[in-house]
């Protein structure tokens, strides 16, 4: 996302503004972050983000289902890394 400019736009704390021509606008730069999102992610974790309508919602969602608090839940999550990478490789 750093790549394409829009880490900035999933990131800030802003709310949508209420000027039409401002909404329009926001809507339209609001398109581009979702889509890198909503293609960058694994099919298994669509019904975790579904139902939210907006960049900055999925990505915040991402980042709690893949925040590690324990050192076992990054064990877990180093694992289904280790997985992912070797599916590719066998395909």
């Amino acid at each position: 996302m750093k790549e394409q400019e829009v880490i900035d736009y999933v990131q800030k704390k802003s709310a949508a503004p209420s000027d039409s021509q401002e909404l329009a606008k926001h809507n339209k730069n609001e398109v581009r972050p979702l889509n890198i999102l909503i293609e960058s992610i694994k099919d298994s974790l669509i019904p975790y983000v579904a139902k939210l309508e907006t960049a900055k919602e999925i990505y915040e969602k991402l980042i709690d289902l893949f925040s590690v608090s324990t050192a076992g839940e990054g064990i877990l999550l180093k694992n289904e890394l280790y997985k992912m990478k070797s599916t590719k490789k066998k395909v």
